[in-house]
């Protein structure tokens, strides 16, 4: 899975504009480890979920999701 990690991101870093601002590229394989991510936290909790009366807003949820995307994403191309 890793190895599909670097050669996507080498694609996408060679399909950048030169001398354009670094963006962070995120691959099919970040968004697994990021869901990779959620299902430890839930199994390391025992599946305890939120209780009813306090919702989780989308706009939070959202942030939450992008965050473990970003994490992800920053992971290093070697380990």
């Amino acid at each position: 899975m890793f190895d599909h990690r670097k050669v996507f991101h080498g694609i996408a870093a060679q399909a950048l504009m030169p001398r354009t601002a670094a963006s962070t590229i995120v691959c099919w394989v970040d968004v697994i480890l990021a869901k990779l991510g959620d299902a430890a936290v839930a199994v390391a909790g025992g599946f305890s979920r939120e209780p009813v009366e306090q919702p989780v807003f989308e706009n939070l949820r959202m942030q939450r999701e992008d965050d473990g995307l970003r994490a992800a994403a920053q992971l290093p191309r070697t380990l």
